[in-house]
């Protein structure tokens, strides 16, 4: 069951949300919410979306966020199983489960990284239906490069490639391999990068979205976030250069971050990230979740999955700064 820890007062540094946003709320209309949504703003939305993504707004799917998407996959294809690298997003297993997909899991190794070829050998054996991969991972932030996912397309078989964390790597999507590997699914948010988690929009790209469509609910979209969702990629398709800007003092400073907490002598580890949080490993953790306790800073402690590790989401300067500080013994 996927779990979300909320406590009143506390900054919530657990849900890998953008500190700042993009979303353009204060356009908002409220008008005829005695009427269901006019699906002609689903088509505009998808006709954004396809700008901000360089397809064709044919092969977009609109959404109610990206776990709609993860959702309307598996009822679409999956008829036996999935496969899944772990760890990994738990929205993947947790829709297969209450489905009765049989969930294959592919380990990833001591650097959680993806071993490649002992991916695409799990795949060619157990034969899933569809193989999630989120790119860069969740909660591991470890991202497979261009050359990498095409190798996993040559099996053949539906690749799903979750890009919900991309743009915080400042690479480029997988979404160009479409057009030569038809197997290839690719997932989109404006809920991480963009800010509008509120508004749950996201996004399926695939050659043949229509026959996802049949699996999706009618109005799935509501026309508050409708409208916002369109008002927002309308912004963002036409300031390419603010967003460009926001990339690279991003980048900047998640250079920075880690750098400073990489001299604290209580961290043992720091894996390697793509995304806009940082996994590591600490010394002592019942003193460093203490410590973010009294700040009254939220983070996600995965000591469950791999000891004494703990997952942060990056903010600006200022609360970077305090965030080493609740780290530092």
């Amino acid at each position: 069951m996927y779990q979300v820890t909320q406590n009143e007062g506390f900054f919530n540094l657990s849900l890998n949300e953008n500190y700042f946003s993009f979303c353009k709320q204060e356009i908002l209309k409220i008008e005829n919410l005695n009427r269901y949504p006019n699906t002609e703003m689903y088509r505009q939305i998808e006709c954004e979306a396809g700008k901000l993504y360089g397809v064709d707004a044919n092969n977009i799917l609109l959404t109610n966020g990206s776990d709609d998407g993860i959702f309307l996959l598996q009822q679409c294809f999956a008829k036996q199983s999935i496969l899944i690298t772990d760890p990994t997003f738990s929205m993947y297993e947790n829709y297969a489960k209450n489905l009765g997909l049989n969930v294959i899991k592919h380990k990833l190794n001591t650097n959680l990284e993806i071993n490649v070829d002992a991916l695409i050998t799990n795949i060619n054996t157990h034969n899933p239906c569809l193989t999630f991969i989120p790119n860069p991972n969740s909660p591991t932030g470890t991202m497979l490069e261009y050359n990498q996912i095409e190798k996993i397309l040559q099996t053949g078989k539906k690749i799903v490639i979750d890009e919900a964390y991309i743009e915080f790597s400042g690479k480029d999507s997988s979404v160009k391999l479409m057009q030569k590997y038809p197997n290839l699914i690719i997932l989109r948010t404006l809920s991480k990068f963009y800010g509008c988690a509120g508004i749950r929009i996201g996004f399926v790209i695939a050659q043949n979205v229509g026959n996802i469509k049949k699996f999706q609910a009618p109005f799935s979209v509501s026309s508050l976030n409708a409208q916002i969702a369109l008002s927002t990629l309308q912004y963002i398709n036409n300031n390419k250069r603010e967003i460009e800007k926001f990339i690279q003092e991003f980048l900047s400073e998640r250079k920075s971050f880690i750098e400073v907490l990489t001299q604290q002598n209580n961290i043992n580890k720091i894996y390697v990230t793509e995304a806009n949080f940082v996994l590591f490993k600490v010394q002592n953790i019942e003193g460093v979740l203490e410590n973010f306790k009294k700040k009254r800073f939220l983070v996600k402690d995965f000591s469950n999955i791999l000891s004494n590790t703990v997952r942060v989401s990056l903010a600006n300067k200022a609360i970077n700064k305090e965030i080493v500080k609740c780290v530092s013994m």
